[in-house]
């Protein structure tokens, strides 16, 4: 791994040719998604990608916070319908979308789809509340 601290960037060689990089600018980037790295990022973090990430594929994913919604998805579930709807509306995705991480993230069995009536959640409330009477 490079330690990109102890990198000392302020001067760079092209062939014999030597750039102090405080002149670059962002028109100086070889490729337009440079350009913007470098109005987004800095100079900095442009000139260090140009010199030590040549030629690798860097992919930004269409859902950056995966992980995150994820584990929020996790915390607060509570098997009902609710629940979900609540979810979906703090973290800013579908119910949808909530119902698919439960399914294939975390592996929720019987994930209820809207409307869907929690009765185990209604139950151990009457169960509570001394209205269930055991079979005898």
């Amino acid at each position: 791994m490079i330690d990109f601290e102890r990198i000392d960037i302020n001067e760079i060689y092209i062939g014999q040719l030597r750039i102090k990089s405080e002149n670059l600018t962002a028109e100086d980037m070889p490729t337009p998604v440079m350009k913007d790295i470098f109005e987004l990022c800095g100079r900095e973090t442009a000139v260090k990608l140009l010199l030590y990430m040549q030629g690798n594929i860097i992919q930004v994913p269409t859902r950056p916070w995966i992980k995150i919604q994820t584990e929020y998805i996790r915390d607060k579930y509570d098997y009902s319908a609710k629940s979900i709807k609540d979810i979906a509306r703090t973290i800013g995705v579908s119910e949808k979308f909530v119902r698919e991480v439960l399914k294939t993230k975390i592996k929720v069995k019987d994930v209820p789809v809207e409307g869907q009536q929690n009765m185990l959640g209604d139950f151990k409330r009457l169960q509570d509340a001394g209205e269930v009477y055991k079979n005898e």
